[in-house]
């Protein structure tokens, strides 16, 4: 598969994959590459051990003593090294989005909507918003 992103030096990969019941996808990624799901409708197991506790659980079922290894809609999955991602579904289709690129390794700084590098470019980028001069458009 291509997309119609080229030449981006973080070289993404930004896939919106489709899986019936009863099937499974299986996707290479690039050594190295930072890769995370997000699924948006339907259910699916994005771990091929179904091992529940093999990924960290956040939100809603943090203190759930048991967990499902199925990720449902609004579940992030954070992929770990590795070169290929394996989906498979049962009973139910899985709908989810499948990003990823190679890290810039530069630091973060976030809030809200907005991320930026450091604290101080939050606090002008947050300025100029406030005075309507934060989105820059290009002259021709």
């Amino acid at each position: 598969m291509r997309g119609p992103v080229r030449e981006i030096v973080t070289e993404p990969d930004y896939l919106d994959v489709s899986i019936p019941a009863r099937s499974t996808f299986r996707h290479p990624v690039k050594a190295g590459h930072t890769v995370f799901a997000y699924v948006f409708e339907g259910e699916g197991y994005f771990d091929p051990e179904r091992d529940p506790y093999a990924r960290e659980d956040v939100g809603e079922r943090y203190f759930d003593m048991e967990r499902p290894c199925v990720c449902g809609n609004g579940t992030v999955v954070l992929y770990g090294p590795g070169d290929t991602v394996a989906v498979s579904t049962e009973e139910r289709p899985v709908r989810f989005l499948l990003v990823s690129g190679r890290p810039l390794g530069e630091p973060v700084a976030w809030y809200g909507p907005i991320v930026m590098n450091t604290q101080a470019e939050l606090r002008v980028a947050f300025r100029e918003y406030e005075q309507g001069t934060f989105v820059k458009h290009a002259r021709r």
